[in-house]
Order: C-alpha cells, then structure tokens, then sequence
C-alpha cells in the first residue's frame, strides 16, 4: 500500500475517534446539567467549560448556562468504498406484456326507424338492405325497440329500403365497421268528422295505398274519429269505405302530416205519403254500382242519417224486398225525403159488403217476396206503408193463402177485398 495514502487514512482515524469522545462528553455534561445545583457543582462546569476551550462560561445561583458561541462541531469526511468488481447485479425478470382484448370490428348494419315527430321507435316496419348496385342483401323486420341488426360478410355500400304499399328507398350509407342509420317515418294522421257538425266520426274504415296503387295499411278511426299512419317519402292515395273504397284525398309525404276527411251527411226522413206522420222503415245504402254500404231502421221521428264520402248513392226502403226509394248524388251534406205510400186494405162480405173483422191479409211484392201480414180490425181494414212497387194481397181461408188483388203503387191507395163468408 502506499505510505502516504496510508498515513492519510490513519490521520483521518484518530480525528473520528476525537470527535466520538466529545460528542459522549457533551452529552454527559448535559445530562448533568439538568440536575446540577450549588456552588461545589458551578466550580466543576467552569472547569469543564475550560477544558473544551470556552472561556465565556457563567454560573448563577440554582444551574449552569453555556454563554457565548459554541464552537463548531467537524462534520467527518465520508469514507469512499471501492467496488467489488466480483460482485454481481441482481437479474430482473423481464415482464410478460399482457394480450390487450380483440374488439369485433366486423361490419355491420344496424337500422333504427322512429317517428318523425315523437321520436318513438316504430315496430314492424319491414327494411330491406341491397348493395349499391341493388343486388338483394337481406330483409327484416323491426322489433319493439325499433331496431333491426344485419351482419355484413364485407364492407361497403348499401342501400336501405322500407316497405310501405311499395319499396322506397330510405338511405344510402357506406358500412367498414359496426354502424347505424336512423330511418325517420312520417306521420300520417287522418281525421274523420262530420261536414255540417265537426262531430269526429268513429268506424270510419280507411285505407292508404301508393299513387301507383299498392296497398299500404288500413284502419278503423277510434273514438275521436282519428287514426295514423306511418310511413317513408312518397305519394300516397287515402280512401275511405263506404260500400266501395272511394277516393277521399291524395297527398305527398316529405314530412308528417295531417288531414280531415270531411263525411257528408245523408239524411233519410221515412213520412206516410199522405198525413206526413213520421213512418217506421227499413233502409238501406248502396253505392251507384250495386255495393252494400250501410242500413238503419228510422227512428221514433222517422229519421236515419249515412257518414259517406263524395258519390253516388242509390236508397232502398225494404217493404218485402228492397225498392229503390231514391238515387243520390253526394257532394255535399244532404238531406232527403220517403213519401211511404199507404196502401189500405177494405175487406167486405161479397153478398152484403160488410166490413169483416178478424180477416187475415198478407202483402207480398210482385215478386212474391214477403212484406207484411196484418189482421182487420172493426171497420174491417188493414193498413200498409209501402214504397212504389208492384204488390200482391193474399187472403186466408180454409188453411190456405189465396190471390185476392194485384196492384201497382206509385200513390197512396186503397183496395177493397170481397171474401165469401163462413158458412
């Protein structure tokens, strides 16, 4: 080793160990301090004060207090240590990086269509998905949540359709992942009332189909004469029933809409032909072309009344068989009138012409189609409202139905009836 590298260390040696023996004297001293009282103990501290080389040392009465500036402690010099080229550093293991989750990126189509107004999912729509070039994908139909999800073999362009009366194409959209498209269906709201009132007309069966005549949907009006549609862009025909689907309106969808359908009004007020008194009958609607529309009974008041769209209407009043009471054309609220004629019936005993009570007389059209059968009463009469027509009066004797008269009405008449009496 060298000498002087060596001479140094050693110098350095004895300065720590000096400054371990002051630091233990300091701390002795302290420690004596705290308990240290009386002259004997002052004269012992000035000493040792001395002995560490402060000269500014003071005693009072009950301990000792240092005064003046301490002298400076010597901070010792770290020892250097020298590596141990044989020592070898710890191994770290080298982490396994953890496998970060694969996210499906397959390309999808999901649809969504709502209401264009409220935002509310619609359900069952039927959508249908073509490529760009309109080759044939897939179809569907929404669920409760408005929603249908078609998974693609591959990206690219597709086109959306939605079916109402005809395919319309709704979007275009380019798929390379998991995407949506939102479909917003029009509103199509009807409301059926009635033309002089503004009353809401209930059971009004409706039905819409494309301009190109394809059927869409049809409906019922509710309670307060209204039913909805939903439906893409296009051009649609509205129709209502009355016998035959009449055209009522036809209207262009590019956002949601409402119209009215207002009914016109068909009046009937059934009257006897000659006193005016209100009459009891049965009548019927049917349109121009041969189609059952509707039929009511009049009332206490003899009245009935018919919703119906614009057209042409034939009235029938049945007495036996339906009798073409009327033909109405309807662009308009209307009200018309059935002069029922009165058809009387006198039956009399041939040799004395009395009148017979008790007769039993039948009324039966022309065709023999039954009308009504009545019995005579004191005066011997019977009375019948009847439409214009051709009728036959039957009489019953012996258990049987005989002919007794044949006439055309086209007026309030009477006829008189002559039966052999009993023997």
């Amino acid at each position: 080793m060298n000498p002087q590298l060596f001479s140094r260390r050693n110098q350095q040696g004895q300065g720590l160990i000096e400054l371990v023996l002051l630091i233990a004297i300091v701390a002795t001293i302290t420690a004596g301090i705290l308990t240290v009282t009386g002259s004997a103990t002052e004269e012992a501290f000035v000493k040792v004060c001395a002995g560490l080389g402060n000269e500014n040392c003071q005693a009072t009465d009950q301990q000792v207090i240092a005064t003046g500036t301490p002298p400076l402690t010597a901070v010792p010099t770290p020892t250097l240590v020298e590596a141990d080229p044989t020592r070898k550093p710890f191994a770290t293991a080298t982490p396994t990086p953890t496998a970060v989750p694969t996210i499906n990126q397959s390309p999808s189509l999901t649809v969504i269509t709502v209401d264009d107004v409220s935002g509310a999912p619609v359900r069952g729509v039927w959508v249908q998905l073509l490529t760009a070039s309109g080759k044939y994908v897939a179809d569907r139909t929404t669920g409760a949540d408005g929603s249908v999800l078609f998974a693609l073999s591959q990206p690219g362009n597709y086109r959306v359709l939605a079916y109402s009366g005809q395919w319309w194409e709704a979007a275009q959209v380019g798929v390379s992942g998991p995407t949506q498209v939102v479909i917003r269906l029009k509103t199509l709201t009807i409301k059926a009332v009635d033309d002089v009132t503004n009353a809401p007309r209930s059971g009004l069966w409706v039905q819409i189909k494309t301009a190109g005549g394809n059927y869409v949907a049809d409906r019922t009006t509710d309670a307060r004469g209204q039913i909805t549609f939903s439906v893409v862009n296009g051009e649609y025909d509205v129709l209502a029933y009355t016998g035959q689907w009449w055209q009522a309106a036809r209207v262009e969808m590019s956002g949601s809409k409402e119209i009215t359908l207002r009914l016109k009004t068909l009046s009937i007020k059934a009257v006897d032909d000659a006193t005016n008194a209100p009459r009891s009958v049965w009548v019927q609607i049917k349109t121009a072309s041969g189609n059952y529309v509707a039929d009511r009974t009049t009332d206490a008041n003899g009245q009935i009344t018919f919703s119906v769209v614009n057209g042409e209407y034939d009235v029938l009043a049945y007495t036996g068989q339906w009798w073409q009471a009327a033909r109405v054309g309807m662009s308009s609220s209307k009200e018309i009138t059935l002069r029922l004629k009165t058809l009387t019936v006198q039956v009399v005993n041939e040799t004395t012409n009395a009148p017979v009570s008790g007769a039993w007389i039948q009324l039966i059209t022309a065709s023999r189609n039954y009308v009504a059968d009545r019995t005579t009463g004191a005066n011997g009469q019977v009375v019948f409202s009847v439409v214009n027509g051709s009728y036959i009066v039957l009489t019953y004797s012996n258990g049987q139905w005989t002919d007794a008269a044949r006439l055309d009405v086209n007026a309030s008449t009477q006829v008189i009836v002559r039966v052999r009496p009993p023997r």
